[in-house]
């Protein structure tokens, strides 16, 4: 079994992979993602997120293999933050209007933030064009996935047009990233809210 000479423990060790996330590894990805929403993932570098996790190339490389790795794995991370923010969506919602009200207060939550720079996974699908790549797969898998949560909530609340709906207001939710990246924030928003409140619920 091939074994890494690891500085920061001082000792050889051997990978493995079911072991789970070790403490190092979760830096490194803690760095990343503050690192790529912050700057986009095209324009940092592996120096600068070895640097900001405090640890070291022979560590980076043992527990992500490569560069592309970290990427799909920071886009996973993305991917299943906004599972669970569906999921609570799902936990709450009473109604079909209060899960798309909720849906709607969670964007404008992420719009509002101080520190928005558009949708994290918009900014990663923008990063890689090609169709085919791992992390475009990754967001397309997910977008799927969770349109379909989406018109299972509707559905289990009584909408009779639960798919139609679903496929509106994520469109909706993504056109509001989009105008709130290249126009003002408030209009955006007012925009979006009138939009979604707009649409039939009954």
């Amino acid at each position: 079994m091939d074994r890494h000479w690891d500085p920061e423990q001082h000792t050889f060790t051997s990978p493995d992979p079911a072991r789970g996330p070790t403490a190092s590894r979760e830096k490194i990805l803690e760095a990343a993602t503050k690192a790529f929403n912050e700057d986009g993932i095209l324009a940092v570098g592996i120096d600068r997120i070895i640097s900001d996790a405090q640890t070291t190339k022979t560590t980076f490389y043992k527990h992500f293999g490569s560069r592309a790795n970290l990427e799909l794995e920071y886009v996973e991370l993305l991917c299943a933050r906004d599972r669970e923010a569906l999921a609570a969506v799902a936990a709450t919602a009473t109604s079909a209007a209060g899960a798309v009200e909720l849906l709607l207060e969670q964007v404008e939550a992420e719009i509002h933030d101080p520190g928005y720079r558009r949708s994290a996974l918009l900014n990663a699908a923008a990063a890689f064009p090609d169709q085919g790549h791992p992390v475009r797969a990754a967001i397309a898998a997910h977008e799927l996935h969770r349109r379909v949560a989406l018109e299972a909530i509707l559905a289990d609340a009584g909408h009779v047009v639960a798919a139609e709906l679903a496929a509106t207001v994520s469109f909706l939710c993504a056109g509001a990233h989009a105008a709130a990246t290249i126009g003002s924030r408030s209009m955006a928003l007012a925009t979006f809210r009138t939009a979604v409140r707009a649409l039939s619920l009954t």
